[in-house]
């Protein structure tokens, strides 16, 4: 399980069932159990189901410095899964 804090990173979504999704890119401004909310550049929110999405989330504000997660590996609340 990835046990960072994820809000405030970037992120894009790389893989997932629902084809709209794939290429989205966005900052990381929500997290529930089971969705994350990203806002797009232009300001448009969109929610991303975890349990569907492979994505690349920064390690900081960068793209050169990702990590790949799938997105079950995030399935739980943001505290419950930092404190592991």
């Amino acid at each position: 399980m990835y046990k960072e804090l994820i809000i405030g990173k970037l992120a894009e979504v790389t893989e997932s069932k629902d084809p709209s999704l794939i290429g989205r890119i966005g900052l990381i401004v929500g997290e529930t159990k089971n969705m994350i909310t990203l806002q797009e550049k232009m300001g448009r929110v969109i929610h991303v189901p975890k349990s569907v999405v492979k994505m690349k989330i920064g390690l900081s504000n960068e793209r050169e410095t990702q990590v790949s997660i799938v997105g079950s590996e995030l399935l739980a609340t943001p505290g419950e899964r930092i404190r592991g």
